[in-house]
This record gives structure tokens, C-alpha cells and sequence, in this order.
């Protein structure tokens, strides 16, 4: 039954529930399950309007071209505290004394912003421009029809060829699943992908 309730909808679970209004230990179960599944509705939306507001602060930012991505981590990370600076004294090899100051390091949480990330960006010959170059993962993907290889497209990695594809990975490795249905998976160095960032 556990099951069953689980793959209910919010109504579905609604619907069930006033079929049982005289069953008070259903009422407290399927309550439960409409709980749980709104609270993973309002964390869905709420990811998905993080991801809107950050397209659109980012969408007002210089796009230079020399940047293929940016990554953004929450994470600890050490920092100064600058609100509890140090004196330290320091002996010069001459025996000269001074004194400098230093802040004692503390771990915060904070947004960390890498750009490039998992991707090598290399100088051009002339030592201007730069060129992104794709992740060492990215694979072209070409179906097997007989004695002929068609061309599907271009990948970050194995898994998205097989989510682009619709092939259920489970268990095994994502190259194999391609293998087994039928696609050959090669190295791939550029930075266009058929399946958009």
C-alpha cells in the first residue's frame, strides 16, 4: 500500500482520502504522504526559482570571452576574522624586532564562484585570445544502423547521451548502455553539445 500511496498524486491522494473519512488511521497515513509530497513540490520550486533569479542576475553581467562557465558552490571555507586582529611580534635575523597585524582564520559558509570549471581553457598562439576546450567525458554518439554510423550528437558525458536518448542507465555504466542499444561513443574535443547548458 505504501507504494501505491507514493505514486499518488496530491489530488489522487485527496480523492483516496475521502473515500476513507471514517477510517481515522488512513486519514493520519494518507495526511502524511500529502505533507511529504507538498513540502517536495514547494523544494522543487524553490530550486527552480533559485535557477531564474540566477539566470538573470547573470544575464546582466559583461560576458567576456575567455569564460565558458561559471560554477557556483555553497561551501565552508576559511577566511580572516577581521574583527579580532592579532598583534604578533617578529624577529628579523639581524635580532631587529617588529610588530604586525594578523587576524586569526575562521571557517564561514559561503558562495564560491570558480569560473572555467572542468574545463580547460588553453592561450591561443598569439597569446590573446583563449579558447574553451570541453571536459575530458565529452563523447560524440553515433547510432549503428547495419554498415553505417548516424550521427546523433555531441555530449558532456555519457549519462546525458543516454537521458537525450531516453535509455535507462540503472545500474550499469552509461557507456555500456549505449554500447548495448546499439551507439557508438568516441572522444569528443569541442565545446558544442547537442543538449544545452
Amino acid at each position: 500500500m505504501d507504494e501505491l500511496l507514493q505514486a499518488m498524486s496530491i489530488s489522487d491522494l485527496e480523492t483516496f482520502k475521502a473515500n476513507y473519512k471514517a477510517n481515522e488511521s488512513i486519514q493520519k497515513i494518507v495526511d502524511g504522504y500529502i505533507q511529504v509530497k507538498k513540502q517536495e513540490l514547494a523544494a522543487i520550486k524553490a530550486k527552480e526559482d533559485f535557477g531564474k533569479a540566477i539566470v538573470k542576475l547573470v544575464d546582466k553581467l559583461p560576458h567576456p570571452a575567455d569564460i565558458a562557465n561559471v560554477y557556483l558552490a555553497w561551501r565552508e571555507v576559511e577566511e580572516d576574522d577581521t574583527t579580532k586582529p592579532e598583534q604578533v611580534e617578529l624577529v628579523a635575523p639581524d635580532g631587529t624586532k617588529s610588530t604586525e597585524t594578523r587576524f586569526p582564520k575562521v571557517k564561514v559558509a559561503k558562495w564560491v564562484v570558480e569560473l572555467n570549471k572542468a574545463m580547460n581553457v588553453k592561450a591561443s598562439a598569439s597569446g590573446g585570445t583563449t579558447q574553451a576546450s570541453s571536459t575530458k567525458r565529452a563523447i560524440t554518439v553515433k547510432k549503428i544502423d547495419g554498415d553505417k554510423l548516424t550521427p546523433v550528437g555531441n555530449f558532456r558525458n555519457a549519462s546525458e547521451a543516454c537521458k537525450h536518448l531516453g535509455l535507462t542507465i540503472g545500474g550499469d555504466s552509461a557507456v555500456r548502455v549505449l554500447q548495448r542499444d546499439g551507439y557508438l561513443a568516441s572522444p569528443y574535443d569541442g565545446i558544442t553539445f547537442t543538449v544545452p547548458a
